[in-house]
Parts: C-alpha cells; structure tokens; sequence
C-alpha cells in the first residue's frame, strides 16, 4: 500500500531523513527536478536507490522540452517548445509530426533507460491571444485537430517506449494570462468559452493520470481553485469530460495554493 502522496527531494542525493520518510510513508511517488540531476549516471543509480527503499513508488518527472526541461546540462534533452512544432506544422505537417515523434521518441527511450516511470505530459491546454507565455509556448497551438495529431504522436510514443503520460492542467490552464507559481489565476469567461477548454481533455480522457489546474473559474466555482473543487472535479472532469482515472494536484507549493503545505 502506497500513501497518496508525491513528494520530491532536497538535492542528488537522498539524505537518511528522507531515506527514513520513504520507508516509513511509502510515497505514491517522487518526483524528480532539476536540481536532483546532475548526469545520466547520478540520476539512474538516484532512482535505482530509491526504488530499492520502496519497490513500489513511482518515479516522476515534468521532462516537456523546451521551456520545461530538467536536463538543461544535458545535450539529448535540447529540444523546441511545442509550440514551435505547431508553428512549422502550419507550412510542413509532414515535417512537423516526425519532428514531433523524434522529440517523443528520444525523451522516453532516456526517460525509460533511467528508471522514470510517469511523464507529465501532454500539456492539453487551449491557448488564445491572452494566454500567458509560460502556458501557450507548451501547447500545440489552439486548432483542436492540430493540437489532436501532435498530442497523440506525443503520447502513443511515451506509452510505447514505457512511459506513463499524465494530461495537464485540467480543466484548462489557456483562459489565464496570470503564472499560477505566482499567483492564483481567476478565469470568468462565459460557460460556452470555458466548454470549449474541455474538448482536448475529452478526447485523450482514456489516459490513466490527469493533473488539476491551480486555477478559479468563477462560473464553475467562485469559492475553490479547481484543485479544491468538489464541484470541478465531480460536475466537470468526472462528468462532462467523462475522465475515470487518477487526479493528482499540480505542486502544492505554487503561490496560487493559498493554503499552507499541512493544510494542503
């Protein structure tokens, strides 16, 4: 038995008093970032020392590419923002989806090789001419076929190359321009524009994982972030967007969590 809990650790190496916590708590998961990782050595023997603590546990990591990367001193991880990709598939589509595949391709076969068992990607997220930077350079854009074809490249490959994909930020982070590591995003666009955010998570909602959004939608729920939202994650994700599997909560230490990490 796991407690449902993703933790993440200090440094490269596990210190006793977290060696201690894992064996005593045995974590859903941990979840690696850039400090944790110095090369491809130090990070394989970092997961296989954990995975011996707790056989069990699952390893993650939010390896997008792009704007998102933990392996920034690491040369095979140096890929362009998703965006990008969408922006060349508008003059090469054919280019454009092998382009895609190589990206997927190479991240999870090196995901996989490490030891990582979950990726949290696809970022499902429908930017508009508002959106925040941070959120739409993730994207495959806001034409929902487009967005369709290169997600699904993306995904298929990680799942073929063994790595659990979880899709992100729903119900949909591309209404806001506010940064929910900064601060807490309110959306209060109207039921038909926030509907619209929902076809991307519709369609992949046979995935296992989905991530919540740090985000208030005033129409949905004026009180709770979708996060804390009985009425979201019941009325919207579990009915509207028909999604049956595991939710977990984007980083509880974001400045859009305005609660403190225990009453979290």
């Amino acid at each position: 038995m796991s407690f449902p809990l993703i933790i993440s650790i200090k440094s490269s190496k596990i210190s006793k008093f977290e060696r201690e916590n894992i064996k005593k708590y045995k974590p859903f998961g941990i979840i690696l970032f850039k400090r944790n990782i110095l090369n491809f050595n130090q990070t394989k023997k970092l997961i296989k020392t954990i995975k011996n603590l707790h056989p069990k546990i699952y390893i993650l990591i939010d390896q997008e590419g792009g704007i998102v990367n933990r392996f920034s001193k690491i040369k095979e991880f140096n890929f362009l923002d998703n965006f990008d990709y969408y922006k060349i598939y508008l003059r090469y589509p054919s280019l454009a989806k092998q382009l895609v595949y190589l990206k997927s391709f190479i991240t999870s076969y090196h995901l996989n090789e490490l030891g990582f068992d979950i990726n949290t990607i696809p970022v499902l997220d429908i930017p508009n001419s508002k959106t925040i930077q941070m959120i739409k350079k993730r994207t495959f854009g806001s034409d929902l076929d487009t967005s369709i074809k290169l997600n699904e490249i993306f995904v298929k490959t990680s799942i073929s190359l063994g790595i659990t994909p979880v899709m992100k930020h729903i119900p949909g982070h591309g209404l806001t321009s506010k940064d929910s590591h900064l601060s807490l995003p309110t959306v209060s666009s109207s039921l038909k524009t926030l509907k619209n955010q929902l076809k991307l998570f519709h369609h992949f909602r046979h995935l296992p994982y989905a991530m919540t959004a740090h985000i208030r939608y005033d129409k949905w729920d004026i009180e709770n972030m979708a996060t804390y939202s009985k009425k979201i994650i019941h009325n919207i994700i579990r009915q509207q967007i028909k999604f049956k599997g595991l939710i977990m909560s984007d980083d509880m230490t974001m400045k859009a969590n305005q609660y403190d990490i225990n009453e979290a």
